[in-house]
């Protein structure tokens, strides 16, 4: 039983490492995830289901019943695929539940990310000598250099950065907590190298949630001051970031105005809030997969954008909702939306008391809001391991209490 225990350990330690490398091959994690399947009945315990008895995961079970009764009884049999990758978030939560007074899964998961960062690095440095230039606002190769899609990839350095800093907490190690502050600034810089918006901003808000939790008056103000003098710098002097909110497109004059058309989410909400206006949206939604074509019709009639070139690309792109909880709202009606609500609120609830376990939730909150991170199988293994990690942190900060 315990040479069971160990190979378990390791393997989901491996599934957590290679999470971050998901673009390479979706099939590699769910290989490691069907022998961590195999192995589930010989390492659990009675007493490690307990952690499935709490609201929050009854909620998650409530919003999954939901999701299969309308594919039921509105025979939306085309949405059985969008469940598959919910299904994913149970799963992964319940494989984890030997292991959760284990820091392993979160080690695991930040030297892959650390791995990700580094060959990322080595991309970049030899992108700029190639190319001689730092263009990094936009470009087809840019998710090539860094391994994956830029709002997914900074997501993961977001999380890798405040993880790395909840493990300096039980380092007695002086030189090693060093390296792990070291790494978690590191994580950050590579943030703002790769112009991600969303992470930048996510990593942001959470670190200004900071002062709400430390102790030391004089520290939590040394913090804000540092975030309100550091922010506008990173916009000022990053030529990267700031054509992000023009999408690469150089402007003879910028404006707030050309910033928000140039914005995907801008023409986007607009076609959502067009549809979400209709009773039968409302009531029951229009499917998961049917509202990703009622947004493409939407862009192929709306006025407002700046060209036609960029009417087309949104047609062509098909973008969906870029917000999880417009896109509950749209394909399963205000009942679907209030009930992840309701799951998004108990996460928040629960994870107040403790900052690391909070910036976990902030972070996929944030994510949530702007982009449909449960639409991908990486995006639904990211939640659910967040969800592992968050309960691990949960545990650890209990017992010091």
């Amino acid at each position: 039983m315990k040479h069971f225990q160990k190979y378990y350990t390791i393997l989901f330690c491996a599934f957590c490492f290679i999470i971050p490398f998901t673009d390479f091959g979706e099939a590699l994690p769910n290989i490691v995830l069907l022998v961590n399947v195999v192995l589930f009945p010989f390492v659990v315990k009675k007493e490690d289901f307990q952690f499935l008895n709490t609201r929050l995961f009854k909620l998650g079970i409530v919003f999954l019943v939901f999701i299969l009764f309308q594919i039921l009884f509105l025979q939306r049999w085309e949405d059985f695929s969008f469940l598959n990758k919910l299904l994913i978030i149970p799963a992964v939560f319940i494989l984890s539940l030997p292991l959760k007074n284990s820091k392993i899964p979160i080690l695991g998961f930040v030297f892959g990310a650390l791995v990700l960062s580094l060959v990322t690095s080595f991309n970049i440095v030899q992108y700029v000598y190639k190319s001689g230039e730092f263009n990094f606002a936009v470009g087809e190769g840019i998710n090539q250099i860094l391994l994956g899609d830029r709002p997914y990839v900074g997501f993961i350095y977001v999380i890798s950065t405040f993880l790395t800093l909840y493990l300096t907490q039980f380092q007695k190690s002086r030189v090693l907590k060093k390296i792990l502050y070291v790494l978690a600034a590191f994580f950050a810089v590579l943030i703002i190298i790769i112009s991600a918006r969303l992470a930048l901003l996510s990593l942001i808000v959470i670190a200004g949630c900071s002062v709400f939790y430390l102790r030391k008056k004089l520290i939590s103000a040394i913090v804000l001051i540092g975030l309100v003098l550091v922010t506008p710098s990173v916009f000022y002097f990053n030529q990267n970031l700031q054509d992000r909110f023009f999408m690469g497109f150089e402007q003879q004059e910028s404006s707030i105005e050309k910033a928000m058309k140039m914005e995907p989410r801008y023409h986007i909400w607009n076609c959502v809030s067009v549809i979400g206006q209709e009773t039968k949206t409302f009531l029951i939604g229009t499917g998961f997969r049917k509202s990703e074509q009622r947004l493409t019709d939407c862009y192929a009639q709306k006025n407002g954008f700046i060209n036609d070139e960029q009417q087309n690309w949104f047609v062509d792109s098909q973008f969906n909702t870029h917000n999880q909880f417009f896109n509950f709202y749209i394909s399963s009606g205000i009942l679907g939306l209030l009930i992840f609500l309701a799951f998004s609120i108990e996460w928040g609830i629960k994870s107040r008391k403790d900052y690391f376990q909070f910036a976990v939730f902030m972070a996929v909150f944030l994510f949530c809001f702007m982009e449909n991170i449960l639409s991908r199988q990486l995006g639904a293994m990211l939640f659910g391991l967040m969800l592992v990690f968050n309960q691990i942190i949960k545990n650890h900060s209990d017992k010091e209490v």
